[in-house]
Order: C-alpha cells, then sequence, then structure tokens
C-alpha cells in the first residue's frame, strides 16, 4: 500500500522546503540559489500548519513578494 501523506498541506510544506534548501532540487536556482529562504518557525510543520489553516481548493502557496522569503 502507497503510503498517504499524513495531511492536505505537508506536500506543500515539502516542496517550499525542497525549493529553498535542496540545491539538488531542480527549482533551488529560482528559489534557495536566490537567497529566498523559509522563515525558522516553518521549518516545523505543526507550525506551518497552524498559522497556514486550511489549503483552499485550487490554490497554491505564493509569496507577497516574489523577491520575498516564506513567512
Amino acid at each position: 500500500m502507497p503510503f498517504k501523506n499524513p495531511h492536505p498541506l505537508y506536500s506543500v510544506w515539502q516542496g517550499m522546503l525542497r525549493r529553498c534548501d535542496n540545491p539538488n532540487q531542480k527549482q533551488y536556482k529560482d528559489y534557495g540559489g536566490r537567497g529566498i529562504k523559509v522563515h525558522a518557525r516553518w521549518k516545523v510543520f505543526s507550525n506551518f500548519v497552524v498559522d497556514m489553516g486550511d489549503k483552499p481548493a485550487g490554490y497554491s502557496i505564493e509569496r507577497k513578494n516574489n523577491d520575498g522569503n516564506y513567512e
């Protein structure tokens, strides 16, 4: 049986961290490579969920400032 993500936001959170923290990821150059970081509080999944709330259908995570951090 395949692994089921524990929460609907889990894959969103993982992708955000990968883009900003993992130089081996294809999108890193556009995020972490440009200095975009994830706020320290959001490095903990439960904090991210508390702050973000439920994910609306059809939406993705965005930053208000394209050059700003995820915070």
